[in-house]
Order: structure tokens, then C-alpha cells, then sequence
């Protein structure tokens, strides 16, 4: 039975970092010397290959659902003693599928676009670089999902670090942009809200539960579990595991009471500085704008800025005191996050599970 296989291409390995698609022109290869795979349901398929992934010296044709790539033995058993003992076992002479002389081995259970991007990152230095180079999540998750199950520790360290700087164990200065009411991203890529859900999926899966209260708090904030619709899509993809979906809902809560109780306790008319030039003055403006902040609904304590109004509305020595506990606020909320999600007691303890990762692979 034959075969058709199409040639995925793409022009040029930046290309496929872009676009994370591969995708170009068919082309059907012939039966003889090339060897077509057989498949038991006896239907022909169209397989695609991905062009920069197709050596004409590669000794071994890997597949990953529709999806073959022509690699080196020599170069995955390098990098991975999985692919090392598993390319050295044995096949028997009737199962064995070759293209053009190539055996053919199957890699079931393996997405296609992951394989995808773990090659690329094996054979082009430029894929896949060290963090702060930019990449995107598909490729980032890609590559960790991949680079563990087939024990390439560089590669998952890699991966690790680029999610480290999405989701951070430590407080990220303030980068909100008031004029688009958004976060400006301070990591190696900007995930969606749905990637945010599959951030915390990874995290569970593949044991980085260090970037899990960020991740979770971006999910009760801005994403999968921050208003209805999104939750419904939460529901839908299943991304969102039930118990971490229990435990954004009940944080929203306390987040919005940290918002009023910590971040803006500088409202309170308690903390007039004890050199206030005009207690009169500041006092009014604190109130007002107190009571203004009760109608908020924000429990995104970290989407606040201090507003130039409040420095404009109480003098010199409280506009000093005012920031001080403004910045105080924002890292007693920042503290109580592994916590609050039920990660863990403190960030303390989970920086160190984060060191021992990055030991690990030195």
C-alpha cells in the first residue's frame, strides 16, 4: 500500500520560530527504494515533513503523528540517553519500515509541533535561545514538555528559565502601562489567558511548582477564572485543573481585600506623615479618595499604580510616606501569594525547590 508524504517547508529556520506552524508545499514520494510506511488500517496518508528537519545525511526517520523528521543517531544519542537506548534496540527485519534505507521509528504518545521545536532546538542554535532572548510559549512549552520526558537537561533547564521570567518568585517592579490598562510583559514572552491555564498545567505535570502562584494569580486576575466568560472556556479546555480553578476563586477575595487593605492603606488618615505641612489639607484628599476606592472592584493589586493626583493632593512629607507604604503594600501582598493559592508557606520555600532545579542541570 502506498503512501503520499508531503514535504512540510518553510523558508528559512526563523520562519518556523515565527509562525510555530509548519506548513508549505506537498510533494508524493514514490514506493521502490524509498520505502512507503505501511499503517494497519490500510488507508494511504499524507505525512508531512518539515524541511529543515530533513537531512539528506540523516540516518534515521523519526515520526510523531503526521509528522516525520530525517535526524542522526549519533546527534539525539548525544543529547538524550532515552533516544539513546531507545534507537539502539533491536527491530525485527519484517516490522522494520525504511525510507530510502532509513529505518522509520514511531514516537507515539509525542505531539508533532513539540518534536518539532525540540529538533529545532538540537540543530539550530539561533531556535531556541538562553533567556532574556525572546521566544514564544508554544515553543518555550513545546521544548519542556519534549526535553523531559526524553531527559535532555539542558534543553528542560532552558525551557525552566524562560518561565521563570514570565512567572516570577520574586517581586517584578511595577510595569503597568495606565494608558492601556495592562501589565507590560517583564518576561521572555507574553502568554494568553489561555496559556496561562496550560502554564499551570505544566507546572503540575512536569513539577515546577514555583511558578505556579504567579501563574495563578495572572489566572484569577486577567485570565481563565477572571469573569464569566473566560471561565466557561476554562471549563471547556479542561486546562484549568479543579482543584487550582477552587483555589483562584476563593483568592479573588482576598485579593480584592489586599488591594483596599494593603497596597492603598496609605488612604487611611492614620498615616498622615508626622511632618505634615497641611494635616488638613492631606486629610480631606485622603478621604475622598478612600472612599472613591471603595467603589473599585479591582482585585488586581498589582495593576495599581501610584497615581499623580495623590502626589498633587497631600504634601511633600505625606506624598513620601504615602509611596513608602504604597511599595510596602504591594510586598506584603507579593509575600502572601504561595499561600493565598495554597501553593506552599512562603516564597522561601519555593525558590529553593527553583535553585535545586538549576543546580541540578549545571
Amino acid at each position: 500500500m502506498s503512501c503520499k508524504t508531503s514535504s512540510s517547508t518553510a523558508s528559512s529556520v526563523g520562519e518556523v520560530k515565527e509562525s510555530a506552524e509548519y506548513a508549505g508545499d506537498s510533494a508524493e514520494v514514490a514506493n521502490g527504494d524509498r520505502g512507503s510506511p505501511v499503517h494497519s488500517d490500510g488507508e494511504e496518508r499524507t505525512l508531512k515533513r518539515v524541511q529543515e528537519l530533513w537531512f539528506d545525511d540523516g540516518n534515521i526517520v523519526l515520526q510523531a503523528e503526521d509528522t516525520q523528521f530525517r535526524v542522526h543517531r549519533s546527534i539525539l544519542a548525544i543529547h538524550s540517553n532515552v533516544f539513546r537506548g531507545m534507537l539502539s534496540l533491536p527491530q525485527t527485519a519484517c516490522d522494520e519500515e525504511k525510507i530510502d534505507g532509513c529505518p522509520v521509528v514511531f514516537l507515539p504518545g509525542d505531539a508533532a509541533q513539540d518534536m518539532t521545536y525540540l529538533f529545532m532546538a538540537i540543530y539550530y542554535s539561533d531556535f531556541f535561545e538562553s533567556a532574556p532572548a525572546p521566544t514564544t510559549f508554544a515553543i518555550a512549552a513545546g521544548v519542556l514538555r519534549a526535553a523531559t520526558k526524553y531527559d535532555i537537561l539542558m534543553l528542560r533547564h532552558r525551557a525552566v528559565r524562560h518561565f521563570d521570567t514570565v512567572y516570577p518568585t520574586e517581586l517584578p517592579p511595577p510595569t503597568v502601562d495606565a494608558a492601556a490598562g495592562v501589565l507590560n510583559s517583564f518576561g521572555t514572552f507574553q502568554p494568553s489567558r489561555q496559556e496561562d491555564g496550560e502554564a499551570l498545567l505544566l507546572a503540575r505535570t512536569l513539577d515546577l511548582p514555583w511558578i505556579r502562584p504567579y501563574a495563578m494569580y495572572r489566572v484569577s486576575t486577567r485570565g481563565l477564572i477572571a469573569d464569566q466568560e473566560t471561565m466557561q472556556s476554562a471549563l471547556d479546555f479542561q486546562c484549568v485543573s479543579i482543584a487550582d480553578r477552587f483555589a483562584c476563586l476563593q483568592a479573588q477575595t482576598k485579593l480584592l481585600y489586599a488591594t483596599l487593605n494593603d497596597v492603598l492603606s496609605f488612604l487611611r488618615t492614620s498615616h498622615t506623615s508626622h511632618s505634615c505641612q497641611s494635616a488638613d489639607r492631606c486629610k480631606q484628599s485622603r478621604i475622598e479618595w478612600m472612599e472613591e476606592s471603595l467603589q473599585w472592584d479591582w482585585i488586581d493589586p498589582f495593576m495599581i499604580e501610584f497615581e499623580p493626583r495623590w502626589e498633587k493632593g497631600l504634601c511633600e512629607e505625606c506624598v513620601c510616606v504615602a509611596k513608602a507604604d504604597f511599595e510596602d503594600g504591594r510586598a506584603l501582598v507579593w509575600a502572601k501569594l504561595p499561600l493565598m493559592f495554597g501553593v506552599a508557606d512562603s516564597w522561601d520555600e519555593l525558590e529553593t525547590l527553583k535553585i535545586r532545579e538549576h543546580i541540578s542541570g549545571i
